[in-house]
């Protein structure tokens, strides 16, 4: 991890000073950043607590990223209050045109302007002196870990995995000079429209699918470390035309989702294979688990047996075109009504065309991902 050599930055708010100073990620510091939020969010019973420990272990050297990228952490303090918290990253792997991409993630601050923007400027110099001039936030290490803000949606009840931030967080962002990078879009639909998207994939079957040489296979649950190498396998040749992708090994994918396999259901998590059994694709649906997070304190809850989460779809382009689409989400749809689940949630699918266009549904939250040029 590079260390910064910048000094401490200080600022007068009224009658209060804070300051804004670098530290290491580890010791008593690192404690206070870690909890910030647990102080800032805590009566928003809208936020859902992620794993303390998880954290830790991703700001630690343990955390595969360090491998190839730094981190610089940064606290705010006014007097002697934790006021605000960020990071500067530089992921060497994240490149556009031949130039690194700087990174801002872990943002958390009170509602005070001064105080963010003191924050993001030790940030943005940090990125800078190390041959950054073109910053993407909010961004933890990549896009395999926590990225995006919300933009719209405050209202709704969150769920399991969705950005969720108050929204004077994005105001500041645009205050300070970022301007809209990329968007994401969310639905939440329910029974009706549910029966209606089924009765419209009817024509996609398992028998049309095998014509084609492709079979969909429920994941296994006793052997969910093969699962993950075979969506491993599917994601880092099937998702890199996403924004922001990197590659990454199998040690840091495995440590990222391993987790996963404590909410996902085998009959809503398949894996698309060819005849000879080599993985062409896969969908991950789960069981809402973000309405009973927030009582466990980051824990792993029962499910909310209500909502089912559509979280992620990667095909192979040589496998795109050929109703593979259609089949997994007949399937899947099939699934939930059969099970009495009342809500889908399609999270937090990119900008442009989708299968909820087709049946005339709106989206209800939006998510933002900024950028700022500071070559000038």
């Amino acid at each position: 991890m590079r260390e910064s050599v910048q000094p401490v930055s200080w600022r007068i708010l009224g009658v209060m000073t804070f300051k804004v100073k670098s530290i290491p990620a580890a010791g008593s510091a690192i404690e206070e950043f870690i909890d910030l939020p647990w102080r800032l969010h805590a009566d928003d019973r809208r936020w859902i607590p992620p794993s303390r420990d998880g954290i830790r272990w991703q700001l630690s050297t343990l955390n595969p990223f360090f491998e190839y990228g730094a981190m610089q952490c940064f606290i705010a303090f006014e007097g002697t209050r934790v006021a605000g918290r960020c990071a500067g990253f530089i992921n060497d792997r994240l490149v556009k045109n031949g130039n690194p991409i700087g990174l801002v993630g872990f943002f958390e601050c009170e509602e005070n302007f001064e105080i963010a923007e003191a924050l993001l400027d030790q940030a943005i110099s940090w990125l800078g002196e190390n041959g950054c001039s073109t910053i993407w936030g909010p961004m933890d290490f990549s896009i395999w870990h926590g990225y995006r803000f919300m933009t719209k949606g405050f209202g709704h009840v969150p769920f399991y995995s969705e950005p969720y931030n108050p929204a004077y967080y994005p105001e500041f962002f645009w205050k300070y000079g970022f301007e809209t990078y990329a968007r994401w879009f969310s639905w939440e639909v329910g029974q009706n429209v549910l029966e209606k998207m089924r009765s419209e994939t009817e024509e996609y079957t398992l028998e049309r699918l095998a014509e084609a040489g492709l079979k969909i296979v429920p994941s296994n649950p006793r052997d969910f470390q093969a699962n993950l190498v075979d969506i491993y396998q599917v994601m880092i040749a099937g998702f890199e035309d996403n924004v922001g992708f990197t590659p990454i090994g199998l040690k840091e994918f495995s440590a990222l989702f391993g987790p996963m396999q404590n909410i996902c259901l085998p009959e809503i998590t398949p894996i698309v294979r060819d005849l000879q059994n080599t993985p062409q694709g896969f969908v991950v649906m789960f069981p809402d688990i973000g309405v009973t997070m927030r009582q466990t304190a980051g824990g792993l809850p029962a499910f909310d047996q209500e909502r089912i989460v559509y979280y992620l779809v990667v095909l192979l382009e040589t496998v795109r075109g050929k109703g593979v689409m259609g089949t997994i989400v007949n399937q899947c749809w099939d699934w939930i009504l059969q099970n009495g689940k009342e809500t889908l949630v399609g999270a937090m699918v990119k900008e442009g065309p989708c299968i909820f266009d087709r049946f005339g549904v709106m989206p209800n939250r939006e998510y933002t991902l900024f950028s700022i040029d500071q070559s000038s």
